[in-house]
């Protein structure tokens, strides 16, 4: 639910402030556990969106994601 989204959110815009950035890393995260990738963490039947912020609030990836797409 939008509860339970919140407080992770906080913590992931202290993470990646710039909120294009942010938006790229959990597209592209959540792109990858959609098309098959194995999630860092615990997905608790939740949607890859949900997985991705989850794991970006957790320190699992940041905007360094973006380095290893262009390449």
């Amino acid at each position: 639910t939008l509860c339970r989204i919140r407080r992770p959110m906080a913590i992931v815009f202290s993470m990646v402030p710039i909120l294009a950035t942010l938006a790229l890393a959990a597209t592209y995260c959540a792109r990858q556990i959609a098309n098959g990738s194995q999630p860092m963490m615990d997905t608790q039947r939740d949607k890859p969106t949900v997985v991705a912020l989850r794991e970006l609030a957790a320190g699992k990836f940041g905007a360094e994601i973006l380095n290893k797409a262009a390449t």
